[in-house]
């Protein structure tokens, strides 16, 4: 919910994915990001639980129990401001059942967001605890697919108060 270019960081997940998705889940701790989600009419599942592989797994549910005939499912944090509607479209496109497709920088460095088809759901939805996609994506290596990011700043997150003062002076904003 940190202020980005005038409006919270959230919305920028929210913009990049506006009308390309059959649906969306939004799944978060926080109270003040469920209340913004539904003021917005956007799903949103509130928890706290402690793992990763939890979040990954009460999304996908949620998102299944809206689409249950979901060919592909898109793990997307709400912590990239800087990424486009144009990436997350192409990653849509390269999209199969048997894919998991992931952002990348120029160089090949693999990063979020990450498309997951259908094929991997029951993985998905059983990781080990602690456990995020990434230990599916490890798993299967031949079905990994990566897409470039139109830029590498796209690939920016911001996990701390000091990564978001250098996204702001990247951005000289």
């Amino acid at each position: 919910m940190a202020p980005f270019r005038g409006k919270p960081m959230l919305q920028y997940a929210l913009d990049a994915t506006a009308g390309l998705f059959a649906g969306r889940v939004v799944v978060t701790r926080h109270l003040a990001v469920e209340s913004y989600c539904q003021e917005q009419q956007i799903a949103v599942v509130r928890h706290n639980l402690p793992r990763r592989s939890d979040t990954v797994r009460l999304g996908l549910t949620a998102l299944l129990a809206q689409q249950p005939d979901l060919q592909g499912c898109v793990f997307l944090p709400g912590d990239q401001p800087l990424l486009t509607q144009q990436s997350v479209e192409a990653l849509a496109l390269a999209a199969a059942p048997d894919a998991i497709v992931r952002l990348c920088a120029a160089d090949g460095t693999p990063g979020s967001p990450v498309l997951f088809g259908a094929d991997y759901f029951s993985e998905l939805l059983h990781l080990p605890d602690g456990r995020g996609g990434n230990a599916v994506a490890r798993a299967h290596p031949g079905s990994v697919c990566l897409v470039s990011a139109r830029n590498d700043a796209e690939l920016r997150d911001v996990d701390t108060r000091e990564d978001l003062n250098q996204l702001r002076q990247l951005t000289n904003r």
